[in-house]
Parts: C-alpha cells; sequence; structure tokens
C-alpha cells in the first residue's frame, strides 16, 4: 500500500482478487494487502464475495486471517448478511465424538 498511490488501489485490488484463485497460498499474504488498501465499498463488497467463494476450501491454517477480513469488511447494514454467510460456507465438521468412559466405582483403601 506505501507503494501504490490512493488512485491505484482498486487496479491493484483487483489484481490480487485475481491472483488469490491463481495461487492459493498467496491468500494470506493477499488479503493481508487487501485490508490496508483504501477501496471503494463497492469494489470490497466485490472481493468479500470472491473470499466467500473459497471460504469452503480454505485450510485451517489460514482461517483466522480469511475470517479477520471478512469480518473486518462488513459495514452495520450489512453485517447479519455477512455473518450468515460466513456461516453458510464454513463447513467445520460435526463435533468429533468423545470417547465414552465408564467408571467403576471406586475402592476404598481405607475401608476398616
Amino acid at each position: 500500500p506505501e507503494i501504490v498511490t490512493d488512485g491505484q488501489h482498486e487496479r491493484v485490488a483487483r489484481s490480487l482478487k485475481d491472483m488469490m484463485y491463481e495461487d492459493p497460498q498467496l491468500t494470506v499474504c493477499i488479503l493481508d494487502s487487501l485490508s490496508n488498501l483504501n477501496l471503494s465499498t463497492q469494489l470490497l463488497a466485490e472481493i468479500r464475495t470472491s473470499v466467500m467463494k473459497i471460504l469452503p476450501s480454505t485450510k485451517s491454517s489460514q482461517l483466522a486471517v480469511v475470517l479477520r477480513f471478512l469480518l473486518h469488511s462488513v459495514l452495520p447494514s450489512n453485517a447479519i448478511e455477512v455473518v450468515a454467510d460466513i456461516r453458510d460456507n464454513l463447513d467445520l465438521g460435526s463435533p468429533a465424538q468423545l470417547p465414552v468412559v465408564t467408571s467403576t466405582p471406586a475402592t476404598s483403601s481405607s475401608q476398616h
């Protein structure tokens, strides 16, 4: 962001958005860069939609950064919709089955 002028932010953002699809390993770096650009509400919504599309295939190691970007890009007017979209696109799977522990009554060694 410090390298480009404000007038170039939107063009850079569109290029970064395209790169995110081309090389998913760059997602974290790209979202970090995008969060530092001054973007119009419309372009930010477009990028958020693109990020939402990759959310189901996001690696768990990248999930925190992706969710942070999505949540920081919301406006009060669309917050409920964005959170609902995140819930719809985020598959955390079913809770892990906890092992069933059977306990036996403890025997007291100090019985008199």
